[in-house]
């Protein structure tokens, strides 16, 4: 989204008007006007042609401005989606379907609101009384993309989707003799629901009257057959579901202690989340055998479906292939169970929505179980064995401390169950802390909803230019107002920025100015451009890669925080890229990341300007880190993740990946450009373990014990 600076000054003198503000607000074409959508800030016009010379067209609505609904009523959630074209421009006239995501179900995903139309911007609003969790389907000839979204942490959400590969879906459904099977529905999920459906015909062939994102996944289901679940990524290609009568599970159950078979043990069979695949449970017979014919092909995570018994080693899978059978034995102890409460610590009232993490520290080192406070803040977890155990809690209210990272666990308890022990009251009082308020605002007052807001304190004297002690970020909400939390008694710095516009840098603020008077951010429109372009293996082959591009020097002070994840087809787009040279830093998704010397650049970027076509190439050049993960007795752990990240002091950005270890307790990180590394648990605070190795080691980490005071060295 690109505007001149003519138009700049016609849209600044607009907004004097009030009769101008609230009529700009119309121009966010749903299907009806939505409640309050009076305060939803100016869009700046698109380019219809993605040059530098381009002039937007498109004014302000005349219309007569709507009475003011009542604030009282105003649904309080907004969301707002800018549809682009894979070279940067705007998809006018996109249908935007909004979908209800409900967990374990599969026929959840209905149109949750009315379809939305993109207008001339590629723009759509809607406003929502509910947090959801959704996903966001936008769909344009054959081109399509999906995010998810829900407002747990912001009122306001921004999505910008790039439309990619998509295609009207069509194929056949058959039996093992490739015979087709009439009367099976077929469903393409988004992200685990159901967006798209058919049925097949007396022949077996099914066509989808939609076109839909790609990759899809592809779930059948017939009558007298375990579904199907495929992978379609070819557009034009036919799609094939072909029915088997799957695989079976022979599980024998034994008592742990006695070796005596467990009689009417329930067993259960739990698919990978968004797998599209059904859960499977069975009983034990008198000899302690689980039979569970017609299962689909595919990994399940076995679990006990009995508060009483638990599986001795949780988290155990098993795998499950067409037309043949799995055996397995299974020992089972008394099930323990762990409950406590989630609570606001000056009211004592429950905090829903928390999400709580019981993690088995036995010999599986998983997490166990995952349950989710209720409104009364309460949570348990049943079928555990006995062992160690941490419990922590993530996905915190903001103003209880969960604001730096939606996913960082805030609390931690540690315990030990003994077999079969009822261990309730785990507590975890949480206190509100006193917000650093403020608000972001357009030239002219019109109020910034969904801005983020970038608050942190100088590092001082002696630090790198740019470096910062602490630092945080935060969103806007409908109104435009903000709250920091955990602010540092010290001087602070702030900047808001919201797509194409930027607030200058506040501060630094001392303890005392931020209380003298209230903080505003005025947005302003920054000069900016588009960058585009592909990633492609050694091979010259698109892959999936996360991209990052950076103005030369470090030069932060300009804002850029320029990040993708590409998909099959390789592409990333940045809009409003702040002017500048630019070098990029990119990998293959779980591998490493090699620097922008593998690519012709630095890329020049003039204001205004798009540069398309920047290829970027993986070289086998790169350097590799190996090694294993081991608990603190020793043992090997599979499917342990690990953050691994570039250790580059003086510049403002990077290189990042992920790692996890393979069943051996291996991990591999290839393609890495020579330099100092940082490892440390995924997602996790950095505190509890992390270390610095050089790219081309081979390397043991050997995890603290759960006691210990001090990180490893």
């Amino acid at each position: 989204m690109r505007s001149r600076n003519k138009n700049l000054v016609l849209f600044v003198g607009l907004l004097a008007a009030i009769a101008a503000i609230l009529a700009l607000s119309l121009q966010f074409p749903t299907s009806e006007p939505a409640p309050g959508d009076t305060d939803i800030p100016p869009t700046a016009s698109a380019t219809p042609e993605m040059t530098p010379d381009a002039t937007p067209d498109g004014a302000p609505s005349e219309e007569a401005p709507p009475v003011p609904p009542d604030p009282d009523m105003t649904p309080p959630y907004l969301l707002r989606v800018r549809a682009l074209m894979p070279d940067g421009g705007p998809a006018e006239g996109a249908a935007i379907h909004v979908l209800r995501a409900l967990a374990d179900s599969a026929d959840s995903g209905a149109d949750a609101v009315p379809v939305l139309e993109a207008d001339m911007n590629g723009e759509a609003v809607h406003r929502f009384a509910d947090p959801g969790p959704f996903i966001a389907w936008c769909v344009l000839d054959s081109h399509a993309a999906e995010a998810r979204f829900d407002f747990r942490r912001n009122a306001a959400v921004h999505l910008d989707l790039v439309l990619g590969l998509a295609a009207r879906v069509a194929g056949r459904t058959v039996d093992a003799a490739g015979r087709g099977l009439p009367d099976v529905r077929v469903d393409g999920l988004l992200r685990g629901e159901t967006a798209e459906s058919a049925v097949s015909d007396g022949s077996g062939r099914f066509a989808f009257s939609r076109a839909v994102p790609l990759p899809v996944r592809l779930r059948g289901e017939a009558e007298g057959y375990p579904p199907v679940v495929i992978e379609h990524t070819e557009p034009g290609a036919e799609a094939v579901l072909r029915f088997t009568r799957g695989g079976q599970l022979l599980a024998t159950v034994l008592d742990r202690d006695s070796g005596a078979p467990a009689g009417a043990f329930p067993l259960g069979l739990r698919p990978a989340v968004n797998s599209g695949l059904p859960a499977y449970a069975g009983v034990a017979d008198r000899a302690g055998v689980v039979r569970i014919d017609t299962i689909a092909a595919g990994t399940y995570t076995l679990h006990a479906n009995d508060p009483a018994r638990a599986l001795s080693n949780p988290g155990a899978s098993v795998a499950i292939v067409d037309g043949e059978t799995a055996r397995i034995e299974i020992l089972v102890e008394p099930g323990g169970r762990i409950g406590g409460r989630v609570f606001d610590e000056q009211t004592g009232a429950g905090i829903s929505g928390v999400q709580v993490l019981v993690t088995y520290l036995g010999d599986t080192g998983r997490t166990v179980a995952a349950p989710v406070t209720g409104s009364g803040g309460d949570f348990e977890a049943a079928s555990l064995p006995a062992g160690p155990y941490t419990v922590g809690i993530k996905n915190v209210p903001p103003r209880y401390g969960g604001q730096t990272h939606e996913h960082a666990i805030v609390e931690t308890r540690e315990l030990a169950l003994e077999p079969g022990e009822q261990k309730g009251g785990i507590f975890f009082p949480l206190r509100a802390r006193t917000p650093l308020e403020g608000r972001v605002e357009f030239t002219g007052g019109l109020p910034a909803p969904g801005a983020t807001v970038s608050a942190s304190v100088p590092a001082g004297v002696g630090a790198p230019p740019g470096a910062v002690s602490w630092a945080v970020e935060t969103v806007s909400g409908p109104d435009g107002r903000f709250a920091l939390y955990d602010v540092p008694e010290k001087p602070l710095t702030l900047r808001a920025q919201w797509r194409g516009f930027a607030s200058d840098v506040l501060g630094p603020l001392s303890p005392a100015a931020r209380q003298q008077s209230e903080i505003v951010l005025t947005l302003e429109e920054q000069p900016t451009g588009t960058l585009a372009g592909q990633v492609l293996d050694a091979d010259g082959q698109p892959v999936r890669a996360h991209v990052r591009a950076a103005i030369t020097g470090g030069q932060t002070g300009s804002g850029a925080r320029l990040a993708a994840t590409t998909g099959a087809d390789g592409r990333f787009l940045f809009t409003e890229a702040p002017a500048g040279e630019y070098e990029f830093l990119y990998g293959a998704r779980r591998s490493g990341l090699v620097d922008y010397s593998h690519s012709d650049g630095p890329y020049a970027l003039n204001p205004g300007q798009t540069l398309t076509g920047i290829t970027l190439h993986l070289t086998r050049d790169g350097l590799a880190l190996t090694g294993v993960v081991r608990n603190s007795q020793g043992e090997l752990l599979p499917n342990y993740m690990i953050d691994v990240e570039g250790w580059v002091e003086e510049e403002g950005f990077r290189p990042f990946s992920t790692a996890i270890t393979d069943d051996a307790g291996r991990f591999i990180v290839e393609n890495l450009a020579e330099g100092e590394y940082q490892l440390r648990p995924y997602g996790s605070n950095p505190g509890n373990w992390r270390m610095r190795v050089m790219a081309g080691e081979e390397i043991e980490i050997v995890l603290p014990d759960a006691a210990a005071q001090d990180p490893p060295p």
